[in-house]
């Protein structure tokens, strides 16, 4: 997995290119990668059943509201401009508060995790990489930090 890794990252990176802070050196010194950063969303955690429970509140199929987020996606919009589609004068921030009423929440549960990601997390934690996790809200790092005994 870390061979492939690696390969990746020397592919999508132009050469030689230096990035200190991190511990990436590319060029005649080859490559030392000391540091892995993942997203959060649709990188570690499946949002299927996020973006579902969005199409319940919506009372749209789930197959519809996932084939409309996947248009605005390719599109290069926001992703919360499907909302929009479904209804026009519709407030995210009302429709949170809402939800939120009625005792929803927007918390991972495990089973949220894509199958490898903790394992992956923890073996590149074992091998002495520092890994980094970025997600839209505080919350999100942290749980993944939590889910992965770090």
């Amino acid at each position: 997995m870390l061979c492939e890794l690696r390969r990746n990252v020397a592919r999508k990176l132009p050469l030689p290119i230096e990035v200190v802070e991190i511990g990436i050196r590319f060029g005649s010194g080859g490559v030392a990668i000391r540091a892995v950063f993942f997203d959060v969303g649709e990188t570690l955690v499946d949002e299927t059943r996020h973006w579902g429970l969005w199409a319940d509140y919506l009372r749209v199929p789930r197959f519809t509201f996932y084939a409309a987020l996947g248009s605005i996606i390719s599109e290069g919009r926001h992703h919360r401009d499907v909302f929009k589609i479904f209804d026009p004068n519709f407030h995210y921030n009302s429709a949170w508060q809402e939800r939120i009423a009625r005792g929803e929440s927007y918390e991972f549960l495990l089973s949220d995790f894509y199958p490898d990601a903790i394992s992956c997390l923890c073996e590149l934690k074992g091998l002495g990489y520092k890994v980094g996790i970025a997600g839209n809200s505080t919350q999100e790092p942290e749980l993944v930090r939590t889910a992965a005994g770090a």
